[in-house]
């Protein structure tokens, strides 16, 4: 499935979700204008990786992927290349559904006894340099992508 950004009504941002075997009719819309943008969001970031492959995407969303838990050099890579080709980036879910806030859930599922172990690390971490759990989690992620945004514009990720 893509999905697809339409304009932007009364500052109501309006989405559709289209089988990726609509084809054609799709594509003909977005030449048209009358699509905005084309994006993908997904808890899988391979997934985006596959689908940004074969098509120009303008946007994607990363949930779960790239958080302090959750940063793969693979991932890093990646988001430098969708950085050069200038396609926008949303990085959701970097709490990992609360679990890294005290939450009960880990990515939507109950967590397994080595989630509770890193978490306790890290909440100590925390307490040790009097920072909120939450803040270290935002402050990660953007700290990426300021990162990221000085690398070079290396498109090995196709290969990884």
């Amino acid at each position: 499935m893509l999905l697809v950004a339409l304009p932007v009504f009364a500052g109501d941002i309006k989405l559709a979700v289209i089988p990726k075997s609509a084809g054609g009719e799709c594509w003909e819309t977005v030449a048209k204008g009358a699509v905005k943008a084309v994006g993908i969001g997904s808890k899988d970031w391979r997934m985006v990786r596959e689908i940004a492959g074969q098509v120009d995407l303008d946007w994607v969303m990363f949930a779960c992927s790239l958080s302090v838990y959750s940063h793969p050099p693979e991932l890093l890579d990646f988001i430098a290349h969708l950085h050069a080709r200038g396609v926008g980036m949303i990085n959701s879910a970097v709490f990992h559904a609360g679990f890294l806030t005290g939450g009960a859930w880990f990515d939507y599922r109950k967590p397994e006894p080595a989630h509770f172990a890193w978490r306790d690390k890290f909440f100590a971490i925390c307490r040790r340099f009097d920072v909120k759990p939450a803040d270290a989690c935002v402050q990660f992620g953007l700290e990426r992508v300021r990162l990221i945004r000085g690398r070079s514009n290396d498109c090995s990720w196709r290969n990884c």
